[in-house]
């Protein structure tokens, strides 16, 4: 049984900031029992089951870096998952589910996916909050701040950073928030004057409504500097032929299942890139070269089953920077 000390609010405390940071998770109430614990949530951007995702990732990070944080006790990773409501998330109930999820092994033979890989964020939204649909096409704008720091994730590379790039077109602001293996402070500066699009579209959880996003910043003679590609839905392939790139799916190469007793499992699938003259193909968690980019897949998921409680879809989050290397495949 969990028992209380100083150690485990300060690793409960930590690791829910992180995670409601993380995925813009609103956190209004929560309780830590010794043997399971409650949360009142809001859920804004449908991304409870990557906020639960999050928050035990975390947990299994900081228990191994250090001994047990409650003496006498077991480890806070051990405690099961909440039942979580409010908002615009409904409730669940359940323990932490394994490569099984509710719903037991992984079916069709698939092996479970390894732990860990790419970390890698990329994310648009307009200075009033999330960019809207409907802000599609090419705008000319020029960087007016930029700011870095280390991302919050206990796993990522000592010399990873977080650009916070600020973006003034003719009528509108943007900030973008990007992770990006390769992405260095040389690459973009104050006062350089780019070209920026962006296309939005639906994307589709059940029970809530999310956007698609993938966007691209250009130098003015049309060269890619960076790209960011985060998708949601039943076939959540981004359309990435504006950035001048293609990208299909590559096939099933594992699979995984749920956290916080979701009952969702899912089929995690290789992506295949294309360019003229080029190919590459990544498992999600890899980086490889494109020509003069660098590009990553942290996720290229779809839903594998569901037990009936699962309110989740496909998911991919794919991000690219331009680098001095070239190997065309």
């Amino acid at each position: 049984m969990l028992k209380p000390s100083a150690r485990t609010n300060e690793l409960v405390r930590y690791c829910l900031a992180l995670a409601a940071k993380q995925t813009d998770v609103l956190l209004h109430a929560v309780c830590f029992l010794s043997n399971h614990w409650h949360g009142v949530v809001t859920d804004p951007l449908a991304r409870l089951p990557e906020f639960l995702e999050r928050f035990h990732r975390c947990q299994k990070s900081r228990a191994a870096e250090s001994p047990s944080p409650t003496p006498g006790g077991t480890s806070i990773d051990d405690v099961p998952t909440s039942n979580t409501t409010g908002g615009v998330a409904p409730s669940y109930g359940g323990g932490i589910g394994g490569i099984g999820g509710i719903g037991g092994g992984l079916p069709g033979g698939l092996t479970e996916c390894p732990a860990g890989g790419l970390f890698a964020s990329a994310e648009v939204s307009d200075l009033a909050g999330s960019a809207k649909e409907g802000t599609n096409g090419k705008v000319r704008v020029t960087v007016t701040k930029l700011d870095e720091e280390r991302p919050y994730e206990l796993q990522a590379p000592a010399d990873l950073q977080t650009r916070h790039i600020v973006l003034h077109g003719a009528a509108q602001e943007w900030r973008l928030d990007a992770t990006i293996p390769g992405l260095t402070s040389e690459l973009i500066k104050v006062g350089d004057v780019l070209d920026f699009q962006m296309e939005i579209s639906a994307g589709y959880i059940p029970l809530n409504k999310v956007l698609n996003q993938v966007f691209g910043l250009f130098t003015p003679e049309r060269e890619l500097l960076l790209f960011g590609a985060h998708t949601v839905g039943y076939t959540p392939t981004p359309d990435l032929s504006f950035l001048g790139l293609d990208v299909s799916d590559g096939g099933v190469a594992c699979g995984r299942g749920s956290y916080g007793g979701f009952g969702c499992q899912y089929a995690v699938h290789n992506a295949h890139f294309s360019a003229p003259g080029m190919e590459l193909d990544l498992r999600p968690g890899h980086a490889g070269q494109l020509g003069n980019l660098l590009v990553g897949v942290e996720a290229y998921q779809a839903v594998l089953s569901n037990s009936g409680t699962c309110d989740d879809s496909g998911r991919s989050l794919i991000v690219g920077v331009k680098t001095a290397a070239t190997n065309a495949k």
